[in-house]
């Protein structure tokens, strides 16, 4: 009888366990975004996650160990955002969509990928960076007003796209109360200024 008692209370302790290290990955997913690790603190992310540094240490080894758990975090959501397939904007859009219906279309996708952590952008590595710039050279390229330009001022076009998504991410991160969806209807609002200029 004790024997069968341990096995049922085997499955809630390991779910209980899974879902506190959950806790302490999304803290200090949280402090990594927000400070890095070199201005991160083990005291910061176990309080955050209200859980001891003790705990926090068993689950991870060490601060190294728990920066390495958000990598992979972070390279796992990376991932989905930088598919080198074309996404799924440039997918379901006509094939007229204007250069700034396509940009929109976009940055709506990033920002919503982006909803939940907007700091997430910050850590993209230059070859993560270099797949969504890639993404709209491809794009650039298939515009048909865009014909009369060469590739290279595809590739400026492109780099000016990436860094312009930056400027409205950082924007945004000034702005935590501002929600994904308000930051794509003011990036709108401003494309169909430019659009018209």
């Amino acid at each position: 009888m004790k024997n069968s008692r341990a096995a049922i209370h085997q499955p809630k302790a390991a779910k209980k366990r899974k879902k506190r290290k959950a806790i302490v990955l999304k803290a200090a997913v949280e402090e990594f975004d927000e400070v890095g690790l070199d201005g991160a603190s083990l005291a910061s992310i176990a309080a955050k996650a209200e859980v001891s540094k003790a705990l926090v240490l068993t689950y991870f080894g060490s601060m190294e160990g728990l920066y390495a758990a958000y990598r992979d975090r972070v390279d796992q959501d990376e991932a989905e955002l930088t598919e080198s397939e074309p996404t799924k904007a440039e997918k379901e859009a006509p094939k007229e969509l204007s250069a700034a219906e396509m940009a929109m279309a976009s940055l709506s996708t990033i920002l919503n990928d982006l909803a939940d952590r907007p700091r997430g952008w910050n850590v993209l590595d230059d070859g993560q960076r270099q797949v969504i710039t890639d993404q709209a050279t491809r794009y650039l390229g298939t515009v048909k007003r865009l014909k009369n330009l060469d590739n290279d001022d595809i590739a400026i076009l492109a780099d000016a796209w990436a860094n312009s998504v930056t400027a409205v991410i950082d924007w945004w991160r000034r702005h935590p109360d501002v929600t994904a969806a308000d930051v794509a209807d003011r990036c709108s609002r401003i494309l169909k200024a430019l659009a018209k200029s």
